[in-house]
């Protein structure tokens, strides 16, 4: 199987395929794959799944697919300029997603899109036809079910009188692959970029007991904080239930947690989310286990 793109929905796909016995080849243009992720997290997770078998073709692009009788036969040029060809059984294009209005008919009720054909809100989610609300995967945004769930929590709760509200800043994003990524907030990158100066705090599944007992010990949890009022600012995991783990998070950070909140609070012993408290002890060199 050929994946072209190392996004979130290649990946888990490639990852599903390749636990079930398929040869994966992944293509990627970037010399990373996931963008838009914390980069830290990004090269762990690339080095995870080289190690499960999955084939990546960094700095490359596809020039063109050919469809055969029975397979497919995708031409690729790498970094250099060499040019090779990946026969495979199938093709995954997943390059990316875009809002599905084409046949909505939207220009005869009113209703205006902006330049990547999304429809256009405002912070109450009405289009430009007064009466019209927009949420989820066709309005700009994460492309996530439980982000559009909160748009419409949120509109029902306007068009009843009260106050809806998404933060969006808080909005999980999950990589369902094994091991899971889990991320939350902010990136170191985005950070340096906003010239916000941050502290770090990490703790390895390796020194974790519950990891450890199941032989479920790669990955880490990664807690970013506001060097002087010790904010989270965005927490950034890859490991086994990581994607339930990011839930302790986002209601932490929704309440405006430090990360010294966080490593007073205490977790059950043995459990995946002790790494999150010594993760926050970390932020300070404070844990226990490392």
């Amino acid at each position: 199987m050929v994946i072209v793109g190392g996004g979130y929905i290649g990946l888990e796909m490639g990852s599903v395929w390749s636990r079930l016995g398929s040869e994966v080849h992944v293509v990627e243009a970037l010399n990373y794959i996931t963008p838009g992720m914390d980069k830290e997290i990004s090269s762990e997770f690339l080095k995870i799944l080289k190690k499960q078998g999955i084939i990546f073709h960094l700095e490359t692009k596809v020039q063109n697919i050919k469809n055969e009788k029975n397979s497919a036969k995708v031409s690729i040029q790498d970094k250099t300029g060499k040019n090779s060809e990946l026969i495979a059984d199938a093709v995954l294009i997943s390059v990316g997603r875009k809002a599905n209005t084409k046949n909505l008919n939207l220009e005869k009720i009113g209703v205006s899109l902006d330049n990547k054909k999304r429809i256009k809100v405002n912070k109450e989610f009405r289009t430009s036809t007064k009466n019209i609300f927009a949420i989820g995967d066709v309005i700009s945004g994460p492309m996530l079910a439980h982000k559009a769930e909160e748009e419409g929590i949120a509109v029902a709760e306007l068009i009843a009188g009260q106050s809806g509200h998404v933060n969006y800043d808080l909005i999980p994003g999950v990589i369902y692959t094994s091991p899971e990524v889990a991320v939350i907030g902010k990136t170191e990158e985005q950070l340096k970029e906003g010239n916000i100066k941050y502290k770090v705090g990490k703790f390895p599944f390796m020194a974790n007991s519950r990891a450890k007992t199941v032989n479920n010990a790669e990955g880490f949890v990664k807690i970013l904080a506001d060097e002087k009022t010790d904010k989270v600012l965005g927490v950034h995991m890859i490991g086994s239930h990581v994607g339930e783990m990011i839930a302790e998070m986002a209601v932490a950070m929704e309440f405006g947690a430090s990360s010294e909140d966080i490593a007073r609070t205490c977790h059950a012993h043995p459990t995946f989310s002790e790494a999150i408290k010594e993760a926050a002890l970390s932020v300070e060199k404070r844990a226990i286990h490392s």
